[in-house]
């Protein structure tokens, strides 16, 4: 009869605690008015004791409240929900996750907590302080139940332990387990204040908006004294915006691709590729020729070189070695390269098959701004006379392939004096 009693007044006592104690977690609020950390001790929410005071002797009046002094040039705001967010500003995402946990509520973006400091802008954001508490509590949950059972099992134990003294010691042991761990989880709160405050405060983190910045392609420094360097009889300019070297334009098929590249070289690989290369040219809309001549100057159209080896028709590099895919992707195509080193000491991209590589040229192109612009400030960038390259005279040798074999004829681009070349400032 005791030990019936005794086991329910163990349930009563467990079920009590639940009912009445729910340690919380308290945010830290962004304001100058905030909670001592004796009244946050207390249990009190500083978010509707001191956040909504705004007046340095209303805050200093209150014995739980504190005033934090910020530096003159800091403002603070608070966007409201119906305060639209200037369209060129940045703007906050709030968290989506992929599972829904139950009873876990996000703060809205729009009333995330802001600061400036000159043209520097902060957000204080809270998301991973309420997932944190979320987790924390809902733990408290689990282990209350995990507790609840166990001692449910020790009271059954002891129930049929029919007098033997070493049944009713492992049911004891069951129930003294269960509550210690329940004791410590529902004062683990308390123990974590009494340590280090901060280590229950959770404050928002501090973020600084990144701004968003337009990449300029410049040529680069050491080449600008070259570019500008007088060209002799013969040559051409390059002054020819890439733009205006459409697919269209230029009067080429698939067909005609084929017989191009089997024209300018035979043993060409490029050519059982004549479909994909017809497809990405109308795709990127960039003239078929003014690729291919510029296939013949780098690799003489993939028969020798990195182009050949590496499955890398333009010969782009890398910064390292690296075994680690790299995906690439415009116009809808996507492909991925590794890095590997080469014997002349160069990284190279690498593509495990030509029908890659051909697709990774358009895309590092199109990505890298080389489809847009003058021919002869994106051949400077693409092929500088600093690696050994006679740039000069590679421009004038991918004019003049255009001029003869395409419909987008420049023969105004030929160098006469310095006047003709339009581009050169």
């Amino acid at each position: 009869m005791r030990q019936k009693k005794f086991y329910t007044l163990f349930i009563i006592l467990v079920f009590s605690i639940l009912a009445i104690i729910k340690p919380q977690l308290t945010l830290a609020a962004i304001s100058s008015c905030q909670a001592t950390e004796m009244c946050q001790g207390m249990g009190l929410d500083p978010n509707t004791i001191c956040n909504p005071i705004t007046d340095e002797m209303a805050c200093k009046a209150n014995s739980c409240c504190m005033w934090l002094n910020l530096p003159a040039n800091i403002t603070q705001s608070i966007t409201e929900t119906n305060q639209e967010q200037e369209s060129e500003g940045p703007k906050l995402i709030i968290p989506e996750l992929q599972i829904k946990l139950p009873g876990l509520v996000f703060s809205d973006q729009n009333k995330i907590q802001t600061t400036t400091d000159g043209d520097q802008t902060f957000f204080y954001i809270p998301w991973i302080g309420e997932y944190i508490q979320w987790l924390y509590n809902y733990s408290i949950g689990i282990i209350s139940l995990l507790a609840l059972l166990a001692i449910m099992i020790g009271g059954f134990y002891w129930i049929m332990a029919g007098g033997s003294a070493s049944r009713v010691s492992e049911a004891k042991s069951w129930i003294s387990a269960a509550i210690s761990g329940l004791a410590l989880a529902l004062t683990s709160y308390l123990l974590l204040f009494t340590i280090n405050s901060n280590l229950v405060r959770l404050p928002s983190i501090k973020i600084s908006a990144i701004k968003k910045v337009e990449l300029q392609y410049n040529i680069r420094n050491d080449n600008i004294s070259e570019m500008n360097k007088i060209l002799g009889p013969g040559d051409y300019c390059g002054c020819i915006l890439v733009e205006d070297l459409t697919y269209e334009a230029s009067g080429f098929n698939e067909a005609k691709i084929e017989n191009l590249l089997r024209t300018t070289n035979v043993n060409s690989p490029y050519i059982a590729y004549s479909g994909l290369v017809d497809n990405l040219c109308r795709s990127f809309n960039i003239d078929p020729v003014y690729v291919i001549a510029q296939w013949r100057a780098e690799s003489s159209l993939g028969t020798k070189g990195a182009a050949k080896k590496h499955n890398n028709p333009g010969n782009f590099t890398c910064n390292k070695a690296s075994n680690k895919p790299t995906s690439n992707s415009a116009n809808g195509y996507t492909v991925s390269y590794t890095c590997v080193k080469g014997s002349d000491g160069h990284y190279w991209r690498h593509y495990k098959n030509l029908n890659d590589g051909l697709i990774g040229y358009f895309i590092n192109k199109k990505t890298n701004n080389y489809f847009s612009g003058y021919i002869r400030p994106n051949i400077y960038r693409y092929a500088p006379p600093s690696d050994h390259n006679d740039t000069n005279g590679y421009i004038s040798n991918i004019v003049k392939f255009v001029n003869k074999y395409s419909n987008n004829k420049h023969p105004e681009d030929k160098y006469t004096d310095i006047n003709t070349c339009s581009c050169y400032n």
